[in-house]
């Protein structure tokens, strides 16, 4: 199976690291989606099944990125739920902290990752998969790939041996991240 995992654009709240209650209260900011598509863009297949996380972020990103093309959200792409660090910013904690306060095991990002990877033989075959989902989730995808052992949770969070921002993609195909294109939003 081969996938392209894009993280959605940025939010005011993306920007600036806050943990909030509700995400889906922020929608995206304006970015170039032609200098993307140069960038970026340009290393996707022709023709792609498009999944998309369902918070808004997600869906508008793939909205502008891909204007009237279908999509199919699912579940299992939500994002992990670190909501309990109320207003701090994730950098702001200690491991510690992290570990209390959120309790996000090895085990849970693992079984998520699973689940969405289940997801998607759904639309095996010949095709192609498209994602637009969380930074979160994607450093967990990079994690798994790479047998768990590019950290903990909390330093997968804090992108401690991945580095994965807005709207960067990340291919996957026979069990291994073949390529991360970056997006400079300079």
């Amino acid at each position: 199976m081969r996938f392209f995992y894009i993280r959605h654009a940025p939010t005011r709240v993306s920007a600036t690291g806050e943990m909030v209650e509700n995400y889906d209260s922020y929608g995206i900011m304006p970015f170039d989606r032609d200098k993307w598509w140069k960038e970026v863009g340009c290393h996707l297949p022709d023709n792609f099944i498009l999944l998309v996380s369902p918070i808004m972020r997600c869906i508008e990103t793939a909205e502008v990125l891909f204007p009237g093309k279908e999509y199919k959200t699912l579940e299992s792409l939500r994002e992990f739920d670190c909501s309990k660090l109320g207003n701090k910013k994730f950098w702001e904690i200690t491991e510690k902290e992290f570990n209390f306060i959120v309790n996000l095991t090895k085990r849970e990002i693992t079984d998520r990752i699973e689940d969405f990877l289940c997801d998607c033989l759904d639309y095996k075959g010949d095709a192609q998969i498209v994602v637009v989902g969380h930074g979160l989730y994607g450093r967990c995808i990079y994690d798994y790939y790479h047998g768990g052992k590019t950290g903990t949770p909390f330093e997968i969070l804090n992108s401690k041996n991945f580095q994965f921002r807005n709207l960067d993609m990340m291919e996957v195909e026979k069990r291994q991240v073949q390529n991360v294109y970056r997006f400079t939003t300079n």
